[in-house]
């Protein structure tokens, strides 16, 4: 019988050649090297109130917008087409603003202009948001509220009642490079919404810096392009 079973397998497989059927394969194998594996913000928190506008408040001139937070300078081999950068945070913003980050290939943006957040400019991904509560704050025992209006503090801390501590803020970049082997460098900047239609204005009396801490950040890179791969 297991003779003959094999007979059969053979038979089957000769005649899908015989017929041209194409059996389906992954299209494609990715290798993965990794770059830089790094830790950040764990003894200070990382943070700035510079919007990710280039102009705002006027005059400032900022072209990049907010503020840098990270660089790093690496060697990639030959045969890797693209860079990803992973980041991995805890954060907070105050005020009800956002939080965005922008990351850069030697000055390139990562993203594709016009497909990342339509509320902030290109190159800047809005990580962290919370509404701006002007009635009460409800702290977790669901009973004990705090006022919040313009005239008073809530939240969790000085930042009014957008003022939300301590949430998960996480973001992958890909950034296509040539196959060629070389020194590269990627850099990640971070600033607040003021000035967008996220929130057009900023009330001065209220802080509107946002924070990171215990950042994790991978840098690795791939023989494929970014946005193409393969379901086996």
């Amino acid at each position: 019988m297991k003779r003959r079973l094999t007979l059969i397998a053979a038979i089957t497989v000769s005649a899908v050649l015989s017929l041209g059927i194409r059996v389906p394969r992954c299209a494609a194998q990715a290798t993965l090297l990794e770059f830089s594996d790094e830790s950040l913000g764990f003894a200070n928190e990382i943070s700035t109130n510079v919007s990710v506008l280039p102009n705002f408040p006027a005059p400032l001139v900022n072209p990049l917008g907010g503020t840098q937070i990270y660089s790093k300078t690496f060697f990639k081999t030959v045969g890797v087409q693209s860079i990803k950068i992973d980041w991995n945070c805890t954060g907070d913003d105050h005020g009800g603003v956002s939080e965005g980050l922008r990351a850069q290939l030697d000055g390139v943006d990562c993203n594709p202009p016009g497909t990342v957040d339509s509320a902030l400019p290109n190159g800047w991904t809005a990580v962290l948001k919370h509404f701006n509560y002007e009635t009460s704050y409800l702290l977790p025992d669901e009973v004990t509220s705090i006022p919040g209006t313009s005239s008073t503090i809530g939240g969790d801390g000085g930042g009014g009642t957008g003022d939300m501590h301590d949430n998960v803020c996480t973001y992958s970049w890909c950034c296509p490079v040539t196959h060629t082997a070389g020194s590269h460098t990627a850099t990640v900047r971070m600033g607040n919404s003021c000035g967008t239609a996220f929130t057009p204005t900023c009330d001065g009396s209220i802080d509107t810096t946002v924070f990171e801490e215990h950042v994790h950040v991978q840098i690795d890179g791939s023989n494929l392009v970014c946005g193409t791969g393969s379901a086996g």
